[in-house]
């Protein structure tokens, strides 16, 4: 993959006179203190009034304002909101967060259209995915119902491109990753407070969970795409960003980091998820055994000794605390015959029988609730790899694996020991919660894919050009100077 002739416009776009923050970056932080004033202001405005509609209201055209006028800030509303998003909604199949998907791009449109778009493999690789989905829809079992998939993933494409071609340094990205950390810190703390849904539309505001299932008395999630894997899931990547922004972070910010920590592992308890509880051990493990680079360095043994106490004393609390009731340690002791008998593997085995009849061009997409094959019930695959391989065929499944394995070859060889934990980290969530949930049909997955996806490269071109050694006749054709090149190339946390 040619890396150096796709990537080095998105340093070279906006030299800055002082090289210390690109031109995006400022803006991004002057939106952000100007949405915290308003935030403010309509708290004022609750306490006059006593009515939340009209606060909500301010709130959110200041928001939406700010968004249109700078794309990366409307990058940081929409990570900010992965699973609140899938509260407030429109309706049963328009969520707000494909709301504040629309107001990014009619950003881009507005502010960034002329600008000349970057196609890395990856996504290109992507866009000829989405297409192969689409026209799946021609042989598809149900070709309203693959359609409409498609043009929902044609959202999501969108702004993985838009994402790629909008955030240009690494302090930026970072500013995102922050966003998404807090919104799901959010999510905890409402967790931990016991409050529980009530499906109104956008006056939902008493919380985020509600006991759905008595039998169980396991925390059940009331929206459209989300579940108690998904919310664990979403957890654990916060609790890894968590690794990640620990690195560079001072005392007082260790201190706070930790707290929420230990908030982000009380809600993987509540959600009772055990894909959230194996990934919370193998993601981690991985990720540090591979960004160690040759040899098994001390700081990486410590690590997974670390994680290995944290997973350990994680299910000793939920199975000898009150935190859990009865009934849910008891599915967590059966979890080994539970899945054997009755859980993901007949799903799986029945996957692997539609993939033989159809193994080339597949079933189209969205049809694999609609397919029987003796799966019991088959509503959910719970595993992308055979997802894909079903509803789209090898030639589906091929540019899939091909853009993480491209992706995570270029994470492997980055220099800067955090980055190479963050986006590894990144991909091997991606990859362990896509075997045990179904990923693919999840906006919040394709935020991590475009996270990943433009991080890798921006890290790595920041590196090329800090290691290059432009001449002075270079620099001064692409009015770039060696500061600007420096604080681009910045790749330390």
């Amino acid at each position: 993959m040619e890396v150096e002739e796709s990537y080095p416009e998105q340093f070279l776009e906006i030299p800055r006179e002082d090289g210390q923050e690109s031109v995006d970056f400022r803006r991004t932080k002057l939106c952000l203190k100007v949405s915290l004033v308003a935030f403010l202001l309509s708290g004022f405005i609750f306490l006059l009034t006593g009515e939340k509609t009209y606060a909500v209201v301010f709130l959110s055209i200041v928001v939406t304002i700010l968004s249109l006028l700078h794309t990366p800030f409307a990058f940081m509303v929409l990570y900010f909101t992965p699973v609140l998003e899938e509260w407030y909604r429109f309706s049963k199949m328009f969520a707000v967060g494909k709301a504040i998907g629309i107001v990014v791009v009619l950003s881009y449109l507005l502010t960034r259209f002329r600008r000349q778009l970057q196609f890395p493999t990856p996504v290109k690789l992507m866009i000829f995915f989405w297409v192969w989905a689409a026209v799946s829809s021609i042989w598809s079992v149900a070709p309203l119902v693959s359609a409409a998939r498609a043009l929902t993933l044609l959202l999501y494409t969108g702004l993985m491109i838009i994402f790629v071609n909008t955030i240009k340094d690494m302090k930026t990205l970072r500013m995102i990753a922050w966003s998404l950390f807090a919104g799901n810190a959010m999510v905890a703390i409402l967790i931990a407070m016991g409050k529980g849904v009530q499906d109104v539309g956008l006056r939902t505001a008493e919380g985020l969970i509600e006991a759905a299932q008595a039998e169980y008395g396991r925390v059940a999630f009331a929206s459209e795409g989300i579940d108690s894997n998904c919310i664990g899931l979403l957890i654990v990547f916060s609790f890894m960003l968590g690794f990640y922004f620990v690195l560079g972070a001072g005392i007082l910010k260790k201190v706070v980091l930790g707290f929420i920590g230990a908030l982000f592992l009380y809600v993987i308890i509540r959600t009772e998820s055990r894909a959230s509880m194996a990934c919370l051990f193998l993601v981690p493990v991985f990720t540090f055994v591979f960004a160690s680079g040759r040899g098994v360095r001390t700081k990486t043994i410590l690590w997974i000794i670390l994680i290995c106490a944290i997973s350990g004393g994680l299910l000793y609390v939920a199975m000898n605390t009150y935190i859990l009731p009865e009934m849910s340690k008891e599915r967590l002791r059966t979890t080994a015959e539970d899945v054997t008998l009755h859980g993901r593997v007949i799903i799986w085995k029945g996957a692997v029988e539609l993939f033989l009849l159809r193994p080339i061009h597949g079933w189209g997409l969205q049809t694999f609730p609609l397919l029987e094959s003796g799966l019991g019930t088959g509503r959910s695959a719970h595993n992308d790899i055979l997802l894909i391989a079903t509803e789209l065929g090898i030639i589906g499944l091929a540019p899939w694996i091909a853009i993480f394995l491209i992706l995570f070859n270029h994470a492997l060889r980055l220099p800067d020991y955090g980055l190479r934990c963050l986006f590894l980290g990144t991909l091997f969530w991606i990859f362990f919660a896509g075997i045990s949930v179904t990923s693919i049909y999840l906006r919040t997955f394709w935020y991590a894919w475009s996270l990943v996806m433009s991080g890798v490269f921006l890290a790595e071109n920041a590196q090329e050009l800090k290691t290059s050694g432009f001449t002075q006749a270079d620099r001064q054709e692409q009015n770039l100077s060696m500061e600007d090149i420096h604080t681009y190339a910045d790749c330390n946390p």
